[in-house]
């Protein structure tokens, strides 16, 4: 989070946060409270109740002190005032050992946010790159995330996993029974698919399964795959025919195993 919007004057409530990549989401208390827990936990003194009480007395604040009235004014609040309010009620409280926890764990997320930014050579994080640590993102920014003609990363771990689990699927969208036909006794021209070979830029980013849609790398490893079904005579459609199927949207049911392989590999 970067900045908070808070806003419904009227309501007296905060509904909404403004990330550090300017995205708005609702607001959530629980996170102030977690956060407050953890700086408990770090200070040998965790209580769930306590950090739910200040994070409520935290959230109290911001409304008297009338921040509601200057954010309809456009004026925003940042999260970093935030956190310093919750200093000060951990000092209020007299939980000074605490506020210095937190202070330290502010301190500690605030270099590893950098020191992933870096790694990936991004602006901010998405859910995904949070969720891995720094060892995880090395690996991935030297071994497997894509880098332009100039050496630099363009791509996150997220569009790694999507890229991935597009590939997965393909054969998934190869062997549908609309297509495919186990029992080999379909003769189809190979060299009409093999054309499409030369054709790969002209087909990046053109083809869409769901929400997803297929690079020239995907483009490829379709192809490919088509051709080795085809040999064996399984397959039920020329690839043009494949292709029209395919882009009037009748595979589109493969997006979801698209999803499913994308949040395999994201929650291990």
């Amino acid at each position: 989070m970067a900045e908070t919007d808070l806003h419904d004057s009227k309501n007296k409530t905060i509904v909404h946060i403004k990330k550090r990549n300017s995205t708005i989401v609702d607001f959530e208390q629980s996170k102030i409270s977690n956060a407050i827990y953890k700086a408990l936990v770090a200070a040998g003194k965790p209580d769930h109740k306590l950090a739910e009480l200040l994070a409520s007395k935290l959230v109290n604040k911001i409304i008297k002190n009338g921040y509601l009235e200057s954010i309809h004014k456009d004026h925003v609040l940042s999260v970093e005032d935030v956190q310093d309010m919750v200093e000060s009620i951990l000092i209020e409280e007299g939980l000074a050992e605490t506020a210095k926890a937190y202070i330290l764990y502010r301190h500690e997320r605030r270099k590893l946010r950098e020191m992933k930014m870096k790694i990936l050579n991004k602006k901010d994080l998405d859910e995904v790159d949070k969720t891995l640590d720094v060892n995880s993102l090395r690996v991935l920014s030297s071994r497997y995330l894509l880098r332009d003609n100039s050496g630099e990363i363009i791509e996150g771990p997220k569009q790694l996993f999507e890229r991935v689990a597009i590939l997965v699927a393909i054969s998934d969208i190869i062997h549908d029974s609309r297509v495919y036909d186990f029992h080999d006794n379909h003769s189809q021209t190979l060299s009409e698919a093999e054309l499409y070979y030369k054709k790969l830029d002209d087909f990046d980013s053109k083809l869409k399964i769901g929400s997803y849609y297929f690079n020239k790398y995907h483009f490829e490893a379709l192809i490919r795959s088509y051709i080795d079904e085809a040999k064996l005579g399984r397959m039920k459609l020329s690839f043009k025919e494949l292709l029209r199927v395919i882009a009037e949207g009748k595979m589109s049911n493969y997006g979801n195993k698209i999803t499913e392989y994308y949040n395999l590999m994201v929650s291990n």
